[in-house]
């Protein structure tokens, strides 16, 4: 895996999860890029997301995701999402690789820079 970006981490109780040190971590930057080496075919990618930062309401976070060059969030919020900071969300996509190369692109949208705290692939 090839990624870009900062990293940021907290020790916070993360709400909705029983799997809080996955979205403890978060990955910020002004545009992220992650690159995964994969076999061809269909994959399964989860998304993870929970604001671990000094946002605490709507709108100070919004941004877009692209999954193989397919727009999957325009415009995200999560704590719009969700409800609160420090609160689980988790977003489910079906994408196919044609090239051997996984591409996630989160990019600036309305308001300050993407953030991301985890990303799986399951094979389908």
């Amino acid at each position: 895996m090839n990624r870009t970006g900062a990293e940021g981490y907290v020790t916070n109780d993360i709400l909705g999860t029983n799997d809080d040190i996955l979205y403890r971590h978060g990955s910020y930057g002004t545009t992220l890029e992650y690159r995964f080496t994969v076999t061809n075919g269909t994959y399964r990618v989860r998304l993870l997301f929970a604001e671990i930062y000094n946002f605490t309401i709507a709108g100070q976070r919004v941004f877009n995701v692209v999954v193989e060059g397919e727009p999957v969030l325009a415009n995200y919020d999560i704590i719009a999402s969700v409800g609160a900071r420090f609160t689980a969300d988790e977003k489910v996509f079906m994408t196919t690789v044609s090239d051997g190369v996984l591409n996630v692109v989160c990019s600036v949208g309305s308001a300050d820079q993407p953030k991301i705290s985890a990303i799986e692939i399951l094979d389908m």
